[in-house]
């Protein structure tokens, strides 16, 4: 029992210490970044009322929907990644902003090439569980059937795909009927080349399909770019290491790193609140108000946001 004791105290004593020492970063932050700290801050304050979406919405179509299942995620997600720029923790911030940037995309892919398919099929909208598997098998083919598309071997994709889906059918425990209806539901959904695209090119077509025009486009990819730089060891932490080394061992406030983190988490931000507006039509109102309210708050345009919600008016 008194070993049990000393351990605790031992934790309690470092994440003390650890947190005097974020205090110190955010403090420095705030004195220092002050319009960067009170955007983070808007960012948060301003954030869609979940409320407006549930009462818009049943609740089957928001826990079913990949891009409501984000939705609900991102404010848990919001508030960490705030909380990790605050305190200094740039590179982890930038991981977490890369997944949001990731997922706002391929919900609203994943939503649009697997429920089409499935309504046409039964005349529904596939459940959360069924995409989950779907997701699954896609990420076990993805790069062979990439390599075979670069190699336009069309006959050998469609044999690999369904090879796959006959083998991850066969060992669910379902009727032999239930299962043949299956697999040729998974196989047509999965063998949609546009399941296999990658982000840059969905960032290409969602560009074009909702008018975002060049420089748009050019903000978002060259945002996915920068995302995986400093995601990956790439050359983005040997800069940092040569240029700030006393900052390597713990936590610091870092005027640069801090700018470029809220720049990306602006801009995905704003990719994400335009994927919000084309799954849930129903909250454009809420959506215009914020779009509103950074501009006369924050001096900043959600620029792609506006693009999207006038051309969902028309």
């Amino acid at each position: 029992m008194g070993e049990r004791k000393e351990g605790l105290k031992f934790i309690d004593t470092y994440i003390e210490e650890l947190h005097e020492l974020y205090n110190e970063v955010v403090k420095e932050t705030c004195q220092k970044s002050e319009r960067e700290t009170r955007i983070l801050f808007g960012i948060l304050n301003n954030w869609i009322d979940a409320s407006t979406l549930f009462k818009e919405y049943k609740w089957e179509n928001i826990a079913h929907n990949v891009s409501g299942i984000i939705f609900t995620y991102l404010w848990r997600a919001g508030n960490w990644i705030v909380y990790e720029i605050l305190t200094g923790h740039y590179f982890d911030a930038i991981r977490d902003i890369r997944f949001l940037f990731e997922g706002s995309l391929l919900a609203l892919h994943y939503d649009y090439f697997i429920d089409r398919k499935i309504y046409e099929k039964w005349g529904s909208l596939a459940e959360l569980g069924l995409k989950a598997e779907i997701v699954e098998l896609l990420e076990r083919i993805k790069e062979k059937v990439r390599e075979l598309y670069e190699e336009k071997k069309l006959e050998d994709i469609k044999r690999l795909v369904r090879k796959n889906v006959e083998k991850f059918v066969a060992s669910s425990q379902i009727s032999e009927d239930e299962k043949k209806k299956y697999i040729e539901l998974y196989y047509e959904i999965l063998v949609q080349p546009e399941l296999y695209w990658s982000i840059s090119k969905i960032i290409h077509e969602y560009s074009k399909a909702w008018s975002l025009g060049k420089r748009n486009e050019s903000i978002l990819k060259a945002t996915w770019g920068k995302l995986s730089l400093y995601t990956h060891f790439s050359r983005k932490f040997f800069d940092f290491v040569l240029e700030t080394p006393q900052e390597i061992w713990i936590e610091h406030y870092n005027k640069p790193l801090l700018e470029e983190c809220c720049k990306l988490y602006i801009t995905t931000i704003d990719l994400f609140i335009s994927t919000l507006a084309v799954t849930f039509p129903k909250i454009r109102n809420q959506l215009n108000d914020i779009v509103t309210w950074w501009e006369e708050n924050l001096n900043i345009e959600l620029g792609i946001t506006k693009i999207v919600l006038n051309e969902l008016g028309r």
